[in-house]
């Protein structure tokens, strides 16, 4: 499973969830630049990691 979000200065986020559990974060600029790459042991821990990056995420499609 992969979700995306967006924050308002423009970058994107997605954290995907792997069938062992663990889930990978990846944060790119508005210009398409990797900021952050890092795995984490849960879905929340991503999650987590992401809005401490940033303000004002919200889930796109």
């Amino acid at each position: 499973m992969k979700q995306y979000y967006k924050d308002f200065y423009g970058c994107t986020a997605s954290i995907t969830q792997h069938s062992t559990g663990e889930s990978t974060l990846v944060i790119r600029s508005s210009a398409g630049k990797t900021i952050k790459k890092s795995k984490h042991k849960t879905f929340n821990a991503a999650r987590s990691a992401m809005y401490r990056t940033s303000d004002g995420w919200h889930k796109t499609n």
